[in-house]
Order: structure tokens, then C-alpha cells, then sequence
């Protein structure tokens, strides 16, 4: 398993599980086209995310 630790490093899934002392407040922000989504700054020593459930591929042939 990669583990990730450098500023700017990203992970992307489904479903992201964080573990963490403390969080921030979540903050509404503008998504892809009208969408909205949410942003949450965790911390701690140290602060962990965690992918669940990853990307699925919908092919059609």
C-alpha cells in the first residue's frame, strides 16, 4: 500500500474514511458543473484518510 505523505499529495475515491483529533468546520464549495460539495480540514498527530470504497468503471460496448 502506498502511503502518501508530501503537501499536495491527493487521493480519490468513492468513499474516504478520515480519522483525526480534530476538524475544522466543513465549508460549501461549487463542484463540477451545478453541483456543490463539501470541504473539511482534519487534524492531528497524525491525521489519516482512509479509501473504502474506490472508483468504479461504468464500460459500455
Amino acid at each position: 500500500m502506498t502511503v502518501l505523505t508530501d503537501t499536495g499529495d491527493e487521493i480519490r475515491g468513492e468513499t474516504i474514511v478520515c480519522v483525526c483529533r480534530k476538524s475544522g468546520r466543513p465549508e460549501l464549495i461549487h463542484a463540477t458543473g451545478g453541483h456543490k460539495g463539501i470541504r473539511l480540514a482534519i487534524k492531528g498527530l497524525p491525521a489519516v484518510a482512509r479509501i473504502e470504497k474506490s472508483y468504479r468503471l461504468l464500460v459500455s460496448l
